[in-house]
């Protein structure tokens, strides 16, 4: 009898981990797909094909591509999370330390291009997305806020909020025009802006 829940455990441990490899084909597939054809040029078709995955497996994890947008940027977020601890943890923000920061935050997106490059261009087109994102923002002003005062006044004051809003979608997109090529940065002088539009928001909110 033992030995037959120790076999039993160890096939339910081999599916999961078999669910789990699948769940990540799928997604590193999308991904991909998503970035070089468009999401909204993309099938459910061609990601199976991509993944080497079928039917039956895809709809076992996500219901729909929407879910399936969803999912990449729930997965993403432990993966741009230190890029900010890294922000938070600066001793004095002073215009160079920002700069040096942002520096690393653009070289982030270079290194994440595909997955960063698609959650961008999609969330203009998914409502469900949309708020997700919006909910990682806030969540990311509120952490931002436990160091500096700007980003707190977010919490009590509809103005502060607004401009922390804009000022994080305003970094991203700055980010991707110029890891695309859509504008071309041959003076590499997007790092300073970028450090310029974020010193000028923690001065203004420091007074």
């Amino acid at each position: 009898m033992a030995d037959g829940v120790i076999g039993r455990r160890g096939r339910n441990a081999l599916q999961a981990e078999q669910r789990q490899r699948t769940r990540a084909l799928i997604l590193a597939a999308a991904t991909e797909l998503f970035n070089e054809r468009g999401y909204s040029e993309t099938s459910i078709a061609p990601i199976l094909a991509r993944a080497a995955v079928s039917r039956a497996a895809f709809y076992a994890h996500f219901d729909s591509k929407l879910a399936l947008i969803c999912a990449i940027a729930e997965e993403f977020k432990p993966t741009w999370r230190p890029v900010f601890a890294h922000l938070v943890t600066l001793r004095t923000p002073s215009l160079a330390a920002l700069e040096d920061w942002a520096t690393r935050y653009l070289a982030f997106h270079q290194d994440y291009r595909a997955v960063c490059g698609v959650l961008t261009q999609v969330t203009s087109l998914e409502e469900r997305l949309y708020q997700e994102i919006s909910a990682q923002r806030d969540a990311l002003i509120a952490y931002l806020g436990t160091r500096y005062p700007a980003f707190a006044a977010a919490a009590h004051d509809a103005d502060a909020r607004l401009r922390a809003r804009l000022l994080l979608w305003q970094m991203d997109q700055t980010c991707f025009f110029v890891v695309h090529g859509r504008t071309p940065d041959p003076g590499q002088g997007a790092p300073r802006l970028i450090a310029e539009q974020l010193y000028s928001f923690l001065q203004r909110h420091s007074r």
